[in-house]
């Protein structure tokens, strides 16, 4: 397949990609608030009812009772607590996962199909919707594990002075790890929507191209990097409260409004732009090749990355416009040879022909 250049793609379909990232920040915006909503509905009816049930709002204020009984209140409620907590976190993550799938699916086939629809990001965002939660989870799980993994290190190191040269060691064998593990699972969306295959599986395709194609997937992430200071510049030029404007009736930090519209609605969605467009760009261009080899001939279906059997040529290694006796290949079974068709059998006689007779003209010696 002849990927196009990165110039010609974004210039076709990049207002149809921020277009539809633009509706996917919109509709997880709203779902987003909307859980904030019940799940905080659903913390204030559970508080309330630990505390009516405890007998709390009944205690004096400032007696030992109400401090006794506030202890005992809290401990109580502290499992449906951390249940609440659980679901919140599912729930978000559940809600987050659709614009990032909707955003590859919509990539992927402007890049490989050479064509977008702004249909394509509801359409990939619902269809990879659970693979991406599962990738989301996993992933989380896994980084949360490094962190604790760091933190038990450092514990069982003794190392409590931030300004120690093991401190500073610690952390840059930390970051250097959780670099490595970021790129290494950077590609597995990519994989999952493209090549159709699962999580986990996704997952250990995408480590594998680290080990195989080392330079090309950190040339994707330090690609990405300009792009990611941009925008972090910008959330802070746009986002962050205006510490020398003071609201005289909230005596708060004013906040810049049309600064947050324009990064909500704006920047945020070229930023998912650009750099999903970089990553499945390189994918296709310089990594693909790697988990499905290209075959000649236009393979199954048009598609270079599928064998076609059914062509008279399958094996790559075998020229153009030769014939092989073998279709299917140039491997032989043990002690296989070609049948000449050009031989009789042995002992073998047509039928109602008699022998030859003898030549009564025997050859004679030269005089």
């Amino acid at each position: 397949m002849v990927v196009q250049s990165f110039s010609s793609i974004f210039t076709k379909h990049g207002f149809k990609l921020w277009l539809g990232n633009l509706l996917g920040i919109i509709i997880t915006s709203i779902l987003s608030i909307i859980a904030f909503f019940i799940l905080t509905i659903m913390a204030t009816i559970f508080v309330a009812t630990t505390v009516l049930g405890s007998g709390l709002h009944n205690a004096m204020l400032g007696s030992e009772a109400l401090e006794q009984q506030m202890m005992e209140a809290f401990s109580d409620a502290g499992f449906g607590l951390i249940i609440l907590c659980i679901i919140a976190v599912l729930t978000f993550s559940l809600i987050f996962s659709f614009p990032i799938a909707g955003s590859i699916g919509m990539t992927v086939e402007s890049v490989e199909s050479n064509r977008s629809r702004v249909s394509s990001y509801f359409k990939y965002g619902f269809k990879f919707l659970f693979k991406m939660f599962g990738y989301s989870l996993l992933t989380s799980f896994i980084f949360i594990a490094i962190e604790i993994i760091f933190i038990m290190v450092l514990a069982m190191m003794g190392i409590n002075d931030a300004s120690s040269g093991s401190m500073i060691l610690s952390v840059i064998i930390f970051l250097i790890i959780f670099f490595l593990f970021s790129i290494s699972i950077m590609h597995a969306p990519v994989i999952m929507m493209t090549e159709r295959t699962g999580v986990f599986k996704s997952i250990r395709l995408s480590i594998s191209l680290l080990s195989q194609a080392f330079g090309k997937v950190l040339g994707t992430a330090l690609l990405m990097i300009p792009a990611v200071i941009i925008y972090y510049i910008c959330y802070a030029f746009f986002m962050l409260p205006d510490d020398t404007a003071i609201d005289p009736v909230t005596k708060m930090p004013d906040f810049n409004v049309s600064g947050m519209l324009l990064m909500i609605f704006i920047i945020t969605p070229l930023f998912m732009t650009i750099t999903m467009l970089i990553i499945v760009y390189r994918y296709f261009k310089h990594l693909r090749s790697f988990i499905r080899p290209i075959y000649p001939g236009g393979g199954q279906g048009g598609n270079p990355y599928m064998p076609n059997l059914q062509q008279p040529y399958p094996n790559p290694q075998q020229p153009p416009f030769t014939f092989n006796p073998n279709p299917m290949g140039s491997i032989q079974p043990p002690n296989y040879q070609q049948p000449n068709p050009f031989q009789s059998p042995p002992n073998y006689q047509q039928p109602n022909q008699k022998p030859f007779p003898s030549n009564p003209f025997p050859p004679q010696q030269p005089h």
